[in-house]
């Protein structure tokens, strides 16, 4: 049988590789001969070798296990050709899309996302890898699109088989249009008074046109059941009014619309569970914020946020994600506030203080963030963290008293790195008792703290400490040496595994 599906695959590497993907999780001969008979029946007679493959990858595709697979696959194909879709993104979009439903948390949301992309990958209809910054991304192959498209055709416009043109042309389309691609097309006007009719349309992305300044009101205004509407990295200055009537937007992302300064009421628009406005221009919060009830992600990381009113974290108690710029000491968050958000998961922000953030920790209580970037104390100097990265558990301290003998100030017990930046009464980072509770700790950065002499000392280090990959000591005008032996301990005592896992090491 063997045999024959390489013969059915004309001798085509593509579609051999595809096609022997779906064959090898078949176990049992009437797996393999049912799965064969399929083959023999996609077989079309054409001299065409592009044809041939399509066909095969058809069959590729018909043989996945799983309505999700495919709708996956499906929406990779929105993504113009060879465009390399990060996979973090990408899982974004499939929970957007409701293609990932939801779950009691974000952590297996993500789960249930990568394993849909890793079978992608198995059965050879994703490519996968790492860019420069080994960021995780796959990609389709440009038969595969194709292959996708005409399966999905005519309910999917998408960008490289059809233009801005051909969206506003109705005639083309019916009315059972669900989703229309235009991302990174270099569109840079949309001429005014076009109204197109599309009721079914649920997804628009218009994403990557970074000369799109203005979108006219008229584009939405017969766009009722739209669910999902990007216009990220584009150089919008201000949203249209039709938008704030799409009462079934469940999804507007707006990241990196640097020209947008400001975003009007949003009170209409209760049924959104994700608003992403990372990167904005805006000053203030959006109006009407308190009222969006469902909202699951918030992503207030906005450079120019002026304020972050109070109050209003309380009303919209369901966030999972939510990120607060935390570039200016005028949009702190409260620590109560922060408190009663019981479903968070992944949190950036603020505190103007290290003891309200202590206060915060302690509130967690048995309940833990999966991932989060926190800083805690008042701002003295230069903002040195201007681009936020979400990587990990990370918090900064900064220009606040740390050292005491008692518990009153709290880490968290998974902080992977921490830094601690223009506190000076520090000794060493022993004078830290909650770090003697660390259970994943791994870099530790330093900087201008002047009381710093030692990294460690003899008299209270723990396991935690010791074991430390990546100090980076930088700044540090009366740095002495690494480990410090107090008077009490034996000359030569000094920990057989201090450093042990020592990686490398930053001075400056």
């Amino acid at each position: 049988m063997a045999e024959e599906v390489l013969e059915r695959c004309a001798q085509l590497p593509l579609a051999i590789v595809t096609v022997a993907a779906s064959f090898k999780l078949l176990i049992d001969d009437c797996e393999w001969r049912d799965a064969l008979v399929k083959l023999r029946k996609s077989v079309i007679r054409t001299n065409k070798t592009e044809e041939q493959v399509l066909e095969k990858l058809k069959f590729s595709y018909e043989q996945l296990k799983g309505e999700k697979l495919k709708q996956c696959l499906l929406h990779c194909a929105l993504f113009p050709e060879d465009f390399k879709i990060e996979k973090q993104e990408l899982v974004e979009h499939l929970i957007d899309e409701g293609i990932i439903e939801r779950m009691e948390s974000r952590q297996e949301e993500f789960d249930n996302g990568y394993s849909i992309l890793r079978k992608l990958e198995s059965a050879c209809l994703l490519g996968g890898g790492n860019d420069f910054y080994k960021e995780k991304f796959v990609k389709m192959h440009d038969l595969v699109r194709d292959m996708v498209l005409n399966v999905a055709s005519p309910q999917f416009m998408v960008e490289g088989h059809l233009g801005l043109k051909d969206f506003l042309d109705e005639g083309k389309w019916r009315e059972d249009l669900v989703k229309a691609s235009l991302m990174y097309k270099d569109i840079s006007t949309i001429p005014p008074n076009v109204s197109p009719r599309y009721p079914n349309l649920s997804t628009l992305l218009l994403q990557g046109n970074g000369s799109l300044k203005n979108v006219p009101d008229s584009l939405f205004e017969h766009l009722y059941g739209l669910n999902v509407l990007d216009l990220s990295y584009t150089r919008i200055e201000s949203l249209p009014n039709s938008v704030y009537g799409l009462e079934k937007l469940t999804t507007l992302r707006l990241r990196w619309c640097g020209e947008l300064k400001h975003v009007s009421s949003l009170a209409k628009l209760t049924t959104l569970r994700k608003l992403d406005l990372g990167e904005t221009g805006i000053m203030e919060v959006p109006d009407g914020l308190e009222l969006l009830v469902n909202l699951k992600f918030l992503d207030l990381n906005a450079p120019k946020l002026k304020v972050m009113p109070p109050g209003i974290l309380r009303k919209i108690s369901h966030l999972q994600y939510l990120t607060v710029s935390w570039h200016s000491m005028e949009t702190i968050v409260d620590e109560e506030e922060i408190a009663s958000l019981k479903e968070l998961e992944t949190f950036v922000g603020r505190f103007d203080d290290v003891d309200k953030f202590s206060m915060y920790i302690r509130s967690l209580k048995n309940r833990r963030l999966a991932w989060y970037q926190v800083r805690a104390g008042p701002k003295k100097w230069g903002d040195r963290y201007r681009w936020l990265t979400l990587v990990g558990k990370r918090v900064i301290l900064e220009n606040s008293n740390l050292r005491g003998g008692d518990e009153s100030f709290v880490l968290p017990n998974d902080v992977q790195s921490l830094e601690i930046s223009g506190c000076h009464d520090l000794r060493n980072l022993c004078d830290v008792p909650s770090l003697n509770h660390t259970s994943e700790l791994q870099c530790v950065r330093l900087y201008g703290c002047k009381g710093i002499e030692h990294v460690l000392s003899s008299s209270s280090c723990t396991l935690p400490l010791l074991q430390i990959e990546k100090p980076e000591l930088l700044n540090l005008s009366n740095l002495c040496g690494l480990f410090r032996i107090e008077k009490a301990a034996s000359a030569s005592w000094v920990p057989s595994d201090t450093f042990s896992r020592l990686k490398i090491i930053y001075l400056s």
